[in-house]
């Protein structure tokens, strides 16, 4: 216990020397909150354009998270996002960003890396959550999480942040529709929103 709260506490001490404020933090999880990433996001966008440099967003969920609320309870759930959310942090380089969407949604910018590299280390994150094991309130044994996510590369899918988190989105719900514990690279979408 002594170990994880040092490492939240310094995990926070980075994120303030990176210019995240308390007020930009998820206050379950400690990630960046939805707002803080967004305008991160924003701004990354422009640079982007700027510098010709790639730029990638993983938008991922835990599968059937319904289910850990159901049969645990919500404060079983609310463990399950802190420790998701610390697996993250640890598995995700210091440069790239870490951020809560909503519910058990999360969002990871990565930054100056290619395809290549952002789906390996996509899967990478996956199979780590796979097999680290929760413990959590009301169950003697550790539960085991899978994730289903998508990746958007700008420029290739998108030039805005509206675009690439609608082909993410796209990208996460087709992962889903495919049995889940799998991450998907994004469809280019058009001009009218529908994917080609």
């Amino acid at each position: 216990m002594l170990v994880d709260i040092l490492s939240t506490t310094l995990q926070n001490a980075t994120l303030l020397n990176t210019g995240i404020s308390g007020t930009s933090l998820d206050l379950l999880t400690g990630v960046s909150n939805r707002v803080f990433f967004l305008q991160r996001f924003e701004s990354e966008i422009r640079r982007t354009g700027n510098y010709m440099q790639p730029l990638a967003l993983l938008m991922f969920d835990i599968d059937k998270f319904k289910n850990i609320n159901d049969s645990f309870g919500h404060s079983a759930g609310d463990v399950v996002l802190k420790k998701l959310a610390e697996i993250v942090r640890k598995n995700t380089r210091s440069s790239d960003l870490v951020g809560r969407y909503g519910g058990d949604e999360f969002m990871v910018l990565m930054t100056s890396s290619n395809q290549d590299c952002v789906f390996t280390y996509a899967d990478n994150l996956r199979e780590k959550i796979a097999s680290t094991g929760i413990m959590v309130p009301m169950s003697d044994t550790p539960i085991h999480l899978t994730i289903s996510g998508g990746l958007a590369m700008c420029p290739t899918d998108g030039r805005s942040t509206t675009d690439l988190l609608r082909a993410a989105d796209s990208a996460l719900y087709e992962a889903k529709r495919k049995g889940g514990n799998r991450i998907l690279p994004a469809e280019s979408i058009a001009l009218d929103g529908s994917v080609i």
